[in-house]
């Protein structure tokens, strides 16, 4: 501490020049004339007087002197409690205290400060009063200047923790710029915090629950996070696009990641709930083989599919129509006044192939018009038109053929006779026109009893 105050009267007398003011010094001389004139006052030769005014002179600098320093000092200190609390340092007035009469204007004292960029900046622009009335200054006189270096510049994570305390001019210099990476945002020696801008899906189409919407990300820095209803995040990493699968109906936002403002949401709409009713037992419809089928769901529209057929059906009921034996799935889709779809689908079992009914055997010689001639059921039933063969199995050779469904009699064409009995014998029908997902041609065994 001492060393300290030691340090300061030494460069304060160094730097320091008493300015020469002729009328001043006169003045003094006169008023120590006085002094040794007066009564009582001893007279010394002439050499002594000189002395004498000289002693009074070293006295007065030593007051002017001393004065000075206690101001440095103060001010100094009162710098360093400024700047150690982290505010910027305030401005040193210029103005001079002035005396009466015509003693010498105590120098004007700057404070020059450096900022982070090591740019010296002149706190006190303010001229003394001797300059501001237009009298010159001596050339005696110098400027007292000190320098305090400045707290370093103090960065935090976030935009509006940027604190200034390197630039007390408020001036922006290209050294003066600074970026800092809070979501992209750049802050600027000012104060202000100008934000990147964000880009947010502009989502106007409809999605519904339960269905999967493509969402993309433009930003090129910043991630964004789709939040559900529930609460359930999903982040889309910036610059990507993603497949979103949505959950429950309701609204779902989207903001940017690690920050609290901004944003954009979209609406995920209710599916209707679907579901149909069938019955096991097969139902000839017109001689073709049908499942009843019947939805009571509250969609506004109804599409029916079958496996393995192509043709749909709409509606609240419909039919499925199967020909083959195995498991089959038969599949619901309803619509709703928004757009939104919604599908179930059920299986069943066929337990044999569709033959057209036709049957196993025929009795020539009956009198009932329903055994004593073969031909299948369906074909008599159904609107289409056909072509019958009946074949000899031991030698492949067709023995009857009709469009008719007069159905054979037991005649062999050929020979003009009776088929023997308790013979079989094959048959083949092909179709002109069958139904969507049913095979073409039918064939069977068929005894003559």
């Amino acid at each position: 501490m001492n060393s300290n105050l030691d340090n300061k009267f030494k460069d304060a007398f160094e730097q320091y020049e008493l300015p020469y003011n002729p009328a001043a010094w006169n003045a003094l001389n006169n008023r120590l004339d006085k002094i040794q004139q007066a009564p009582g006052n001893i007279q010394k030769p002439s050499s002594s007087g000189s002395g004498m005014k000289w002693i009074a002179g070293s006295a007065v600098v030593v007051i002017v002197s001393s004065a000075l320093i206690f101001m440095f000092s103060t001010d100094d200190s009162s710098g360093k409690n400024k700047v150690a609390d982290g505010m910027t340092p305030i401005e040193q007035s210029g103005s001079n205290p002035t005396t009466s009469g015509n003693q010498p204007t105590t120098p004007e004292t700057t404070l020059t400060a450096k900022d982070h960029s090591g740019t010296s900046v002149n706190t006190s622009d303010q001229k003394n009063d001797r300059q501001s009335s237009g009298q010159g200054i001596p050339a005696g006189d110098k400027s007292l200047r000190t320098e305090a270096k400045l707290p370093a510049t103090t960065f935090k994570n976030t935009a509006s923790d940027y604190t200034q305390a390197s630039n007390p001019t408020g001036k922006t210099t290209a050294s003066d710029t600074y970026k800092a990476d809070v979501t992209g945002g750049t802050v600027h020696p000012n104060g202000d915090n100008h934000k990147a801008e964000l880009f947010f899906p502009d989502i106007d189409y409809t999605i519904c629950e339960h269905s999967s919407a493509s969402i993309a990300n433009k930003n090129s820095t910043a991630d964004l996070i789709i939040t559900s209803p529930n609460g359930k995040e999903q982040v889309i990493p910036a610059g990507k696009t993603i497949n979103y699968q949505t959950g429950e109906a309701g609204v779902y936002t989207i903001t940017a990641k690690k920050q609290a403002a901004g944003g954009t949401s979209f609406i995920v709409k209710e599916s209707p709930r679907v579901d149909f009713m069938m019955n096991d037992e097969i139902k000839y419809e017109n001689g073709i083989p049908s499942i009843p089928l019947e939805s009571y769901s509250d969609a506004a529209g109804f599409e029916w599919s079958f496996e393995g057929n192509s043709i749909k059906q709409y509606g609240t009921k419909a039919y499925a129509h199967f020909y083959k034996k195995g498991i089959h799935e038969i599949t619901l889709t309803g619509k709703n006044s928004s757009g939104c779809k919604n599908s179930v689908t059920k299986s069943v079992t066929i337990d044999e192939d569709y033959n057209l009914l036709a049957p196993s055997a025929f009795m020539p010689q009956s009198d009932d018009i329903r055994k004593n001639k073969f031909i299948p059921i369906a074909l008599t039933m159904r609107n289409t038109d056909f072509r019958l063969l009946i074949i000899e199995p031991r030698t492949g050779a067709v023995i009857y053929e009709t469009t008719s469904k007069e159905g054979w009699d037991g005649i062999d064409r050929n020979t003009n006779r009776m088929v023997e009995e308790n013979k079989s014998y094959a048959w083949k029908v092909i179709l002109a026109t069958p139904e969507p997902g049913e095979p073409k041609e039918y064939s069977g065994i068929v005894v003559r009893l």
